[in-house]
């Protein structure tokens, strides 16, 4: 975005952004879910980890996978997958647990996405 565009927009306060955004939402008809993500990017969304809550006694808990580097997250049986689409995955899972079954083709359909071309 350029140096400028830059310094201006980390100005926005994060409250007001979230406002905003709800604000937008409500005139399309589009709900919005505020949640917190807390164990996301460490839990494996391909062995079903358990995602605590932040303030929960989890100062112990282990998780089967782990980040190899950056943007990349290795699982318990060592398949590699974009850190950001694990992350993603548990926050979708943390708010509608219902959202993925825990079958192979659901599990499949985030390892192999399709890519769609729109005119």
């Amino acid at each position: 975005m350029g140096k400028k565009n830059n310094q201006s927009f980390v100005t926005i306060p994060h409250a007001l952004l979230i406002k905003i955004i709800q604000y937008k939402a409500k005139q399309h008809g589009i709900r919005v879910v505020l949640t917190e993500e807390s164990h996301t990017s460490k839990a494996s969304f391909l062995e079903n980890d358990d995602l605590p809550v932040y303030g929960e006694e989890d100062s112990k808990k282990t998780f089967s996978g782990k980040r190899t580097k950056r943007g990349m997250y290795c699982s318990k049986n060592k398949t590699l997958v974009n850190a950001d689409v694990n992350g993603s995955a548990n926050i979708t899972r943390k708010v509608f647990p219902e959202a993925f079954e825990k079958t192979i083709s659901s599990i499949q359909k985030i390892l192999n996405p399709i890519s769609l071309v729109l005119k």
